[in-house]
């Protein structure tokens, strides 16, 4: 059976914070790939961005309902938790903007008594009897409070079904302190527990500070490496021109680009303390092993810049606004290149857009944002597949590292245009 064609598909979207990778709320590597004279230029930017904590935490999901936890993180606070397991596979949880969210076996879900939907994925069609579902909670309702039906059955369900410890990822994103109107508009919105009250000792005993973790920076200098210009080819546009074969042509040309630009990328952001051997400047292996190639490259040396740890996406959106205003205050960072990419974590529920995540996505999202050299502007790119195979020996390629869907903003004369590709068979071929 042949593999499936190539698609493609386009759409427009507005810039900004409303757009990966600035709305994914789990994330847990960030690399900042630039030239090593920029990162100069830019270093004492970069190691001023203050980098965020988190906790591993080992307790039972009804520990969330304690009134110190529940008061400080999930009413008055904005918390991120995440339970440790494989999607479609094993009872997973995680709470984000004050929503539970759980995954569930049948078994377990027809214990808990907990009202929900059969899941998207991992679930035949038909009237089979279903196999997994999701249940939400929200958890900063008004009425959602200690003595409330909603919160006396989820508390029935953890006494239950959900006893055991589970290991957790933790990031209180508010600080859990808030000052002046903000405060009182929160309160007047999230209604926080009057019946119980919450001690500082109380408080400060949620998260043991033997389980705090903080966000990893590591600079990595990549040597000299081959450098492709970032500039598309001459004429090559990513729309309009209409549906003549000079335009046709052109608007290929400019996806073969963007396609070879995220390619290239991805191979400085391999694991490891070195980019891809075919990129490197000394490299000279024989053609006939491996014809890959930079087109239109330079000799130059090439930094960067990873973050590791739990990231949300205020705090993506705020290092990658830094770099680019360090960009604009420097006149000899005019003409130079950044990208960014972002890696979300494999179990998370839901994504930036709160559809249910399940079946070929079960490896992730990975984002990838470039400002272009001049007045290219900015371009995002977005992936799902195996990131730690997808260039690695194609043998051990899966079924889900098959699936490419790459997003791409330029900015252009006129503003920003998003355009979507969905690529089948986009690595195996």
């Amino acid at each position: 059976m042949p593999p499936p064609s190539p698609k493609c598909y386009l759409t427009l979207s507005s810039p900004g914070s409303s757009t990966p990778p600035f709305t994914n709320p789990f994330n847990h590597t960030l690399d900042l790939l630039l030239p090593s004279e920029l990162y100069t230029l830019l270093s004492s930017t970069l190691l001023s961005i203050p980098l965020p904590s988190y906790a591993r935490l080992s307790m039972p999901l009804g520990h969330i309902l304690e009134p110190a936890f529940f008061n400080l993180h999930i009413k008055s606070g904005n918390i991120l938790l995440l339970s440790r397991g494989k999607l479609d596979a094993e009872n997973l949880f995680m709470i984000s903007d004050g929503i539970l969210r759980m995954s569930l076996d049948t078994e377990t879900y027809e214990r808990a008594g907990l009202v929900g939907r059969p899941a998207r994925y991992a679930n035949s069609t038909g009237a089979g009897k279903r196999r997994r579902w999701m249940v939400e909670v929200d958890m900063r309702k008004p009425g959602f409070l200690t003595g409330s039906k909603g919160f006396d059955r989820l508390k029935r369900a953890c006494e239950i079904c959900f006893k055991e410890e589970r290991q957790w990822l933790f990031a209180d994103i508010a600080g859990g302190e808030k000052k002046g109107a903000e405060a009182s508009a929160d309160e007047d919105a999230m209604d926080v527990d009057s019946t119980t009250t919450t001690t500082a000792a109380d408080a400060a005993a949620t998260i043991p500070p033997s389980s705090v973790r903080q966000t990893t920076r590591t600079i990595t200098p990549l040597g000299s490496l081959h450098v492709p210009t970032f500039t598309p080819p001459p004429n090559a546009l990513p729309h309009g021109g209409g549906k003549s074969p000079e335009a046709i042509y052109h608007r290929e040309v400019w996806r073969d680009w963007a396609m070879e630009t995220y390619e290239y990328l991805s191979l400085l952001s391999l694991p490891g303390d070195s980019a891809a051997d075919r990129i490197k400047a000394d490299d000279k292996v024989d053609s006939f092993l491996s014809s890959y190639a930079v087109e239109d490259a330079t000799r130059g040396e090439v930094a960067r810049v990873r973050f590791r740890g739990l990231m949300w996406a205020k705090w993506v959106e705020e290092v990658w606004g830094r770099v680019r205003e360090g960009l604009r205050e420097l006149e000899a960072a005019q003409g130079k290149w950044v990208g960014m990419s972002v890696l979300g974590f494999d179990n998370v529920l839901v994504d930036e857009r709160g559809k249910e995540r399940g079946g070929l996505e079960t490896v992730g999202k990975a984002w990838t944002v470039v400002r272009l050299p001049g007045d290219g502007g900015d371009w995002s790119g977005i992936l799902r597949g195996d990131r730690a195979s997808r260039w690695g020996e194609l043998g051990k390629l899966r079924q889900e590292d098959l699936e490419v869907d790459i997003s791409t903003m330029f900015w252009v004369n006129d503003g920003y245009r998003s355009y979507q590709k969905m690529l089948n068979n986009g690595l195996g071929s």
